[in-house]
């Protein structure tokens, strides 16, 4: 399968769910490669130090910039998965990246300035529909609050339910250290010990990838 991750807008966490699905896919087993199209290339540092620690499965990288289409059909043949992270701008990357994908992953912060770029993304993924009409969009609530009396998730999902497109997944990330200590490291959490992260990648890995994927097994 084929997944971009993108958006308008940086400092959502695209890269946080970039390298936390690719480290729960090459522990289930499969071959992955990210395409990493940001100038800023952060998922490429992280599968650097995740080949240089050695006691992981790998995952491989490549930095392109421009028209995606020769990459994506000239790996697919060699990896399993692929996985494309996208700038956090409205770039000639991301709307080709859409043409090339099965999946879209448009991560949003809870946040009136992340879901206005919102309407504007969907306005992209109409365009991208009339070449690639197998493409599925969907949102990930990302960096949420985990103080359960904040309502910015609810607020959220209901100002965003009437997107053409996009539509929201159940799961969602909260904003945990644990994320951001699992990237410094070259790992997925599913590589460390964080109950509660484990199971919010569980439920991602669930929606977009099935069971087969998933981190916790069912008792």
């Amino acid at each position: 399968m084929i997944v971009t991750i993108g958006g308008q807008k940086g400092g959502t966490g695209k890269t946080t769910i970039c390298t936390n699905i690719a480290a729960a896919l090459a522990r289930a087993g499969r071959r992955v490669l990210i395409i990493d199209t940001d100038l800023q290339p952060s998922t490429s540092i992280w599968t650097t130090r995740r080949e240089e620690r050695g006691d992981v499965p790998p995952v491989y990288s490549v930095q392109k910039t421009g028209k995606l289409t020769s990459t994506v059909r000239e790996f697919a043949t060699q990896f399993d998965e692929i996985l494309i992270d996208t700038a956090g701008r409205d770039s000639a990357e991301f709307a080709n990246a859409m043409l090339c994908a099965h999946v879209l992953i448009s991560p949003v912060v809870p946040s009136a300035l992340d879901e206005d770029t919102m309407w504007h993304v969907d306005d992209q993924i109409d365009k991208a529909k009339k070449f690639n009409e197998e493409l599925e969009a969907v949102m990930v609530s990302s960096r949420c609050s985990t103080n359960p009396s904040v309502k910015e998730l609810d607020l959220s999902r209901d100002r965003l339910g009437e997107l053409s497109h996009l539509k929201f997944l159940d799961s969602l990330l909260r904003d945990r250290k644990v994320y951001r200590d699992a990237y410094r490291m070259g790992l997925g959490v599913c590589e460390m010990n964080d109950k509660k992260a484990i199971l919010e990648v569980d439920g991602l890995m669930r929606e977009i990838y099935g069971d087969e994927c998933a981190l916790v097994k069912a008792a």
